[in-house]
Order: C-alpha cells, then structure tokens, then sequence
C-alpha cells in the first residue's frame, strides 16, 4: 500500500514536503529491528543529525533511555501480534536531539511491507508549536534526561 493511500487528506496536509516534517525509516525485519535506513534533511533543523548521520544507527538513538530500553520489544510485540498500538496514530513523544535536549514532537508511525526489502517503519516526525507551551515558557530543548547527563 502506497503512502498515499494511507494517509488521509489531513495528514497528508501535516506530514507532507512543506511541512518541515522529518522522516526516518527504519527497518522492522528482525535481524535489522529499529536501524535507521533513511532520514531526510528535516532531521538536521528538528533534531541537530545530518541525515547521514543517523544511517546505521539504531532508532533508540534518538529515544529517551527510559522508553528506549522497552523499544525494541514493543516493535517486536506489534511484529507478532499486529495489534496496532501507536500504528497510524498521532503520539505526543519526546525523541532527544544530537546534544541530548528533548524535543516535543507530533509522531506518526507507518508500515510498509515490501517483498525485496522486507518491513520498513516509517516515522514522521513534526515539532509541536503550542500556545499552552509558549504561555507556560517550556523551553524543552533546555530539558536534559539524566541518561545523557549520566554518560
């Protein structure tokens, strides 16, 4: 199934080329779970990663530790159950930027199933600009998870 065919048209408008959406696909095969395949160059403005950079890598690179430790598990889980949990819905998360910041972002999770490569996850990952986070004065890239101080 296409991406268009997915999507409906308002998350076609929120997630789409202009939207200054960043865009990781992983891979959901088991011997690969959650390495990062592609990332476009949103990633350099959202979270401070050339999309080079992430290639290879794990997807809990950029995961707080403390969901971090039970992602891998939790992808396995839909992969034996497919009951869809976070599948094609939109999630507030909090994924960490290259200097170890957190920062509020919409999430949309879809799968694409292909027979060459096998299961792609794709993330589509969007900035969350509140008026309740701007009246509160949250500045979540000033947030350190105590994984990163820790290190």
């Amino acid at each position: 199934m296409g991406l268009d065919k997915q999507f409906g048209d308002n998350d076609r408008l929120k997630y789409s080329e202009n939207s200054k959406t960043c865009i990781l696909t992983c891979s959901g095969n088991l011997h690969s779970l959650g390495k990062i395949l592609n990332a476009n160059t949103e990633t350099l403005g959202l979270l401070g990663y050339a999309h080079t950079e992430l290639i290879g890598q794990n997807i809990r690179e950029i995961i707080p530790e403390c969901i971090a430790e039970i992602h891998d598990d939790l992808m396995k889980k839909y992969f034996e159950t497919s009951v869809p949990t976070v599948m094609g819905r939109e999630r507030a998360i909090f994924p960490m930027t290259k200097t170890g910041f957190v920062v509020p972002c919409a999430l949309m999770i879809k799968v694409y199933p292909n027979l060459d490569e096998g299961i792609r996850v794709v993330g589509f990952l969007r900035r969350i600009e509140s008026s309740f986070m701007n009246k509160a004065r949250v500045d979540y890239n000033a947030v350190q998870l105590n994984s990163r101080v820790k290190k």
